[in-house]
């Protein structure tokens, strides 16, 4: 989690936005329950703090799993996992701000998919979206 959140913290324009993502609906969340919130301390944490570590203790009692429970800090994630549940989280969180497509614009992309037909001719094409790369 840390890893990623320092990741994401080095892309300046991804920072800049989160920092300046503003929604009035945010503003209604308690900041310990808001982690769009949360993310914005723990990234001018990062930016601004000198101390040698910081503690993400309030932005992890913020982060929710599927059941609306805090996830478990205990629990093995991946990388890929953690990354794809936290941006599922901020796009639906950024929803309304002057920010809401800051994830496709930074991380997304699209797949296109092409089946052919062998023997015949048909053939159809799909595009589908993605934020991460399955190898």
């Amino acid at each position: 989690m840390i890893s990623l959140i320092q990741q994401m913290y080095m892309i300046p324009t991804f920072t800049e936005g989160i920092l300046s993502a503003t929604n009035p609906t945010l503003v209604k969340i308690p900041k310990d329950e808001n982690m769009v919130f949360q993310f914005q301390y723990v990234l001018s944490l990062l930016r601004e703090s000198e101390k040698p570590y910081i503690n993400p203790k309030n932005f992890v009692k913020c982060m929710k799993n599927a059941d609306n429970k805090p996830i478990n800090v205990f629990e093995q994630m991946d990388a890929d996992e953690f990354f794809n549940m936290f941006m599922d989280r901020l796009e639906f969180s950024l929803k309304g701000s002057n920010r809401e497509k800051i994830i496709k614009e930074h991380f997304g992309g699209e797949f296109a998919n092409q089946l052919i037909c062998k023997d015949c001719p048909h053939f159809s094409n799909s595009v589908e979206p993605y934020l991460t790369v399955s190898l």
